[in-house]
């Protein structure tokens, strides 16, 4: 691949860590294009991370990916949650 990383990542926070959606509210998204570092070229494995200073301590976090993955200009995406964090 030439290109492997992440699209852009939405920021979710929660005071408890709910099993409900509608209970997280979104704080931020990261794009590759401002964040050089969510993406990687000409490797077959990228792997990083994107910082959030304004996290509360006792409080819940989780994101929304968008991956990708291609060659020569073409390619494909797939979007997961990632599993949530509680910040100390």
């Amino acid at each position: 691949m030439d290109e492997i990383g992440a699209l852009t990542i939405q920021l979710y926070e929660c005071p408890t860590n709910s099993s409900n959606i509608e209970d997280w509210e979104w704080k931020e998204t990261f794009k590759y294009d401002t964040t050089p570092s969510m993406l990687s070229y000409n490797d077959d494995y990228h792997s990083g991370h994107v910082d959030y200073p304004d996290g509360k301590p006792g409080w819940w976090y989780k994101a929304y990916v968008c991956i990708w993955g291609g060659k020569d200009g073409d390619g494909d995406t797939r979007y997961f949650w990632t599993s949530a964090k509680q910040a100390t």
